[in-house]
């Protein structure tokens, strides 16, 4: 199912909804999914056109749509959008309540896949209550948006509060780990890596991305590395049972047997996965 792809998905690559020729490009990428964008991505005045270049793709499972804000007149506009076109998912954007998502739902007539961005301090505090909508497969983190509502740096020390909350609302949701924001700078690999890899560490287990050439790194860094990889199963190999012990110089217990097994079941699903084939360092 496409909601079950979502949910193992490392990487959402954005697209600009008024530039369809970048869509067929896109699909020729890595990218676990893409994101056919209606808002931040294209200019007021070329919106329209997006939304007919939207309505004229082929149907395709790894395409969703990131739709305009709740309550705007270009919201109205995508929702007769999609009384024409079934993508595999929507963003809401900056969606800060349930009622947004069952209003969607109600005026699509059906429901969908939903990956809802939260972008706003008034989000955060409703975090629960949109996780549980049903429908939703994963939060994502706008932090741009972010940051320019709490007038803040986008950056991992003003933000890391909020990104905790994510992770924790998307553990009592029963979701997926939520995806993580987009890193801005095109050709600086060393950020993104650096971005990825932390935001892994956090809890998150995907990014959003805005260039083609952004996947395979962050896919990378979503990865068991080598050395966790070669610790999990030193502790699998050693077990002959859940009490605590010491294995190494390192006490060995339960919650340390289950986490070297879940690191093993990533490293399975995702050499299984043809949307996550980046080797991992």
């Amino acid at each position: 199912m496409v909601s079950d792809d979502i949910a193992c998905a490392t990487t959402f690559l954005f697209v600009p909804g008024d530039r369809p020729q970048l869509v067929g490009k896109a699909l020729t990428s890595d990218a676990a999914f893409l994101i056919v964008d209606l808002e931040d991505a294209v200019d007021s005045t070329r919106k329209h056109h997006a939304r007919e270049a939207i309505a004229q793709l082929s149907p395709d499972p790894r395409i969703g749509i990131r739709i305009n804000p709740w309550g705007t007149p270009d919201w109205e506009k995508d929702i007769a959008l999609l009384q024409h076109c079934s993508p595999s998912f929507l963003v809401p954007t900056k969606c800060e309540s349930a009622d947004e998502l069952h209003e969607l739902h109600g005026r699509i007539g059906r429901k969908m896949n939903l990956l809802p961005l939260i972008e706003t301090a008034r989000a955060v505090d409703r975090l629960t209550d949109i996780g549980q909508v049903e429908g939703v497969v994963r939060l994502c983190f706008g932090s741009i948006d972010m940051a320019l509502d709490l007038d803040c740096d986008d950056d991992w020390e003003p933000l890391g509060w909020i990104r905790s909350q994510l992770v924790w609302a998307s553990r009592v949701s029963g979701l997926a780990g939520p995806v993580d924001g987009v890193t801005v700078e095109l050709n600086d690999d060393e950020k993104l890596t650096a971005a990825a890899s932390a935001a892994r560490r956090w809890g998150f287990r995907g990014k959003l991305l805005i260039h083609p050439r952004q996947v395979s790194i962050a896919a990378a860094a979503f990865q068991p590395s080598r050395k966790e990889l070669d610790w999990a199963r030193s502790i699998v190999a050693d077990v002959s049972g859940d009490g605590a012990r010491a294995i190494g110089g390192q006490m060995i217990d339960r919650p340390v047997i289950a986490r070297a097994r879940r690191l093993l079941r990533e490293q399975e699903r995702n050499r299984v996965s043809p949307s996550n084939q980046a080797g991992a360092p």
